[in-house]
């Protein structure tokens, strides 16, 4: 009896338990095969969903899908179902027939969930967004499509004549976007439409074409559509290209915060987002706005180290329904032909805006007097506008780089954007070089592209990329915007004995004229006195240099600025603490 009651035991947890598998499929593969190996890949994502459970992953090997990849399985908490390609960006999911590449979507009797995918370049085909994740119309919190990743992915749109979207995330929550890159055809480049909790985080953004059966309704970049307590943090939209012929776009915006009253979310209004670490740069239209409507208000957001520059209309506008919201460290100048910050409507009420930069704008610093009550600004400096008062100029910061102000101790102004933003919290861990840039550019500039999306010169002023066409990184492109030389990246100190240290770092690549780089050294932030280099110790066109001398136990800063013969020496980027290593033991020898 007890010998088959522990058979019986061993059958049922051998049974119950969940092995997770990694199986392949490629574009010549076989669904006859087993898929447990490159040369045994499966063929179809349709035969895939079949056999996949939570906790397997699926590599996708180099190659075109023409099949959409539509996934029907759900993985668990700590078991999702993984999608990776084997290549980043190899992986081209491109359907044959009109539909989007990748599709996620839940219905009230089965929804999706804990699903993974990682390096894909997923391409529209017809009037469909290139990825989406939505569930039912008016889907309830738990109704929703959730836990969802994507990493290290590319959405590439296709629809110009309907309500379509390049990426498009819909009645979906606790879920992330990372590192990540969307442009091409559609009304706005990633949305995210009746969200909760969705992070988005080292995206860059292009708007690029879209005609419409709507055609004056806004064309934006990354908006927040009522969506609520989301966190998208150093996000990028650049370049929006103008109007097409004979339309003219409400309100377009590298930046959209819109809420409404609609009939198929239940969210309405956008609250309670934060956006950190954002840059709104030579785009057609507002660089960051925000436009609510009764029973749709846009409130309690937070807004904090922004860069909206070069823009054509306000670089910061609140228009209607935008209250309570805390707006701070940011930096908005040159606007081509409006102003800085721009309120527009009386139920723009209770709103901070503090601690920023305005400056070089075309027609004003500031015009807030259509606003309502209680807005504040404080701590500002507002210099250089085309009309308007200049206000604590002595305090406005030194721009050499669009995203590392030199501010005034104590009086800190502008938007900085240097370290990764996690979670809302400003980490030690550096933002720059961009992740995968260079497969960014790759595909944002692709030649084949530009011409599908309308970027082209014979379509006039503004529809030729400037990043696209200054055939530089987007890291070159953004610190050498302002025509100083590009400090050098990837700095790196290795300890390699109680008194030596080794550095290393990447060569200037943006500047024509490097004639070498300086090593600095110091026992403080910003202080460099120690001994061979203070002031800099000049090295050569060297990309390494070994520190002697140093102190065991003592904490030092260092860093590497690049010289230009022509634009002078680059600023500092990241100032890298370090501590030598021990000597080893000595070794004793024991006497008997």
């Amino acid at each position: 009896m007890i010998k088959s009651i522990l058979i019986s035991l061993v059958f049922f947890f051998c049974s119950s338990t969940v092995f997770a598998g990694t199986y392949y499929i490629s574009p010549t593969g076989s669904n006859s095969a087993n898929g447990l190996s490159e040369g045994a890949a499966w063929q179809t994502f349709v035969y895939a969903m079949v056999k996949l459970v939570a906790g397997d992953t699926l590599i996708l090997l180099d190659g075109t899908y023409t099949e959409q990849l539509n996934v029907t399985v759900s993985g668990t908490s700590g078991s999702p179902v993984t999608f990776a390609a084997k290549n980043r960006g190899l992986a081209v999911i491109q359907p044959a027939t009109d539909g989007s590449a990748i599709r996620v979507y839940s219905s009230p009797t089965s929804i999706k969930s804990y699903i993974a995918f990682d390096g894909f370049t997923a391409r529209g085909k017809g009037e469909y967004p290139a990825i989406i994740l939505d569930s039912q119309d008016n889907s309830t919190e738990a109704q929703m499509t959730h836990h969802i990743t994507i990493r290290n992915s590319s959405a590439f749109g296709s629809g110009y004549s309907t309500e379509v979207h390049t990426w498009s995330i819909g009645r979906t929550r606790d879920s992330l976007v990372e590192d990540s890159w969307a442009y091409g055809l559609g009304r706005k480049s990633l949305q995210l439409y009746g969200c909760l909790r969705i992070t988005v985080r080292r995206v860059v953004v292009r708007y690029d074409y879209w005609l419409g059966n709507k055609p004056n309704d806004p064309r934006v970049g990354f908006a927040a559509y009522n969506s609520k307590d989301g966190l998208y943090e150093n996000i990028i939209v650049l370049d929006m290209a103008p109007d097409p012929a004979g339309v003219t776009s409400a309100s377009k915006a590298g930046f959209a915060i819109e809420g409404n009253v609609t009939s198929t979310v239940l969210i309405l209004g956008a609250s309670g987002n934060g956006f950190y670490g954002i840059l709104s740069l030579d785009n057609y239209g507002n660089g960051v706005y925000s436009s609510g409507i009764s029973g749709g208000e846009n409130n309690n957001n937070t807004i904090k180290d922004f860069i909206a520059w070069n823009n054509t209309s306000n670089e910061l506008q609140l228009q209607t329904q935008s209250s309570y919201n805390t707006i701070s460290y940011g930096t908005m100048g040159k606007s081509r032909l409006s102003g800085g910050i721009a309120f527009y409507n009386s139920s723009v009420t209770n709103n901070t805006i503090s601690n920023s930069f305005i400056t070089l704008n075309l027609l004003f610093g500031t015009n807030t007097g259509a606003g309502g009550a209680n807005n504040t600004l404080i701590n500002n400096s507002i210099t250089n506008n085309g009309s308007g008062s200049t206000v604590e100029a002595s305090y406005a910061p030194t721009l050499n780089y669009l995203v590392q102000p030199i501010m005034v101790t104590g009086h800190e102004r502008g938007g900085t954007m240097v370290n990764r933003y996690v979670d809302g919290v400003l980490t030690s861990t550096p933002l720059w070089p961009w992740p995968n840039e260079s497969l960014i550019r790759s595909q944002m500039c692709n030649s084949a592209d530009l011409v599908t999306s309308h970027r082209v010169d014979a379509n006039g002023t503004g529809w030729v990329p400037a990043w696209c066409a200054s055939g530089k990184t987007l890291t070159d492109y953004v610190w050498g915007y302002l025509g100083n030389t590009v400090p050098p990246f990837n700095l790196i100190a290795t300890p390699t004995s109680d008194t030596t240290v080794n550095l290393t770092w990447s060569p200037n690549t943006a500047n024509a004229n490097i004639t070498g780089y300086k090593v600095y050294v110091g026992t403080s932030p910003g202080t460099f006195n120690f001994a061979g280099y203070a002031g800099g110790k000049n090295v050569g066109l060297a990309t390494s240099e070994t520190i002697s001398g140093m102190t065991y136990g003592t904490l030092y800063y260092v860093t590497v600025t690049a010289v230009d013969s022509i634009k002078g020496v680059s600023g500092y980027l990241y100032e890298t603490p370090v501590r030598t290593i021990p000597k080893p033991p000595t070794e004793l020898t024991v006497v008997r």
